[in-house]
């Protein structure tokens, strides 16, 4: 059974071919640059060149050339403003050149969540400071306990062992 390609293959596949693309050109125009340089036959490089020449065309892809001299009519392509119209017997392939998104909803969505994000934050945030509010004499109590804790300690240690509290010098 055929399995869909995912979106992360199909990118690593597309990259490729265009690398592969962009190094077959580099090395047809280098081979060809340097043909030209021994030669002397022309003075610049050529990858793809389409031209008429005595009533056909004379096609020139990637190093090869071929010459068409009688032409049949398979279709006709049209080009209007925002679209190119592929025309074959009675099949019509429209394809567009301007792809319009809109993406006003999108946009509303992640305002939206982000305002909630933001009025979720600003409450955690007071109700945060409220508990630190509720808890700071608490704190401070059990700071003033463990400080004479280490008093009394101390004052009974000291005769034992020569403990002294921090910042008593002893």
């Amino acid at each position: 059974m055929l399995v869909r390609l995912s979106l992360a293959d199909a990118k690593v596949i597309l990259r490729g071919l265009l690398v592969m693309l962009a190094v077959i050109i580099a090395g047809v125009s280098a081979a060809e640059y340097q043909m030209n340089n021994m030669t002397q036959h022309r003075n610049f490089v050529q990858v793809v060149n389409v031209r008429r020449e005595n009533g056909g065309y004379g096609v020139y892809l990637f190093g090869q050339a071929a010459k068409f001299s009688a032409l049949y009519p398979v279709g006709k392509i049209k080009s209007t403003g925002g679209e190119i119209i592929f025309e074959y017997n009675s099949t019509r392939l429209t394809l567009p050149t301007v792809v319009y998104l809109d993406l006003n909803e999108t946009v509303y969505w992640l305002k939206t969540w982000r305002d909630q994000f933001v009025a979720e934050a600003i409450k955690t945030k007071r109700d945060l400071e409220k508990y630190a509010a509720t808890l700071r004499p608490y704190l401070t109590l059990a700071g003033q306990l463990m400080r004479e804790w280490r008093d009394r300690l101390a004052g009974l240690l000291k005769p034992l062992s020569g403990f002294s509290p921090p910042g008593e010098g002893g």
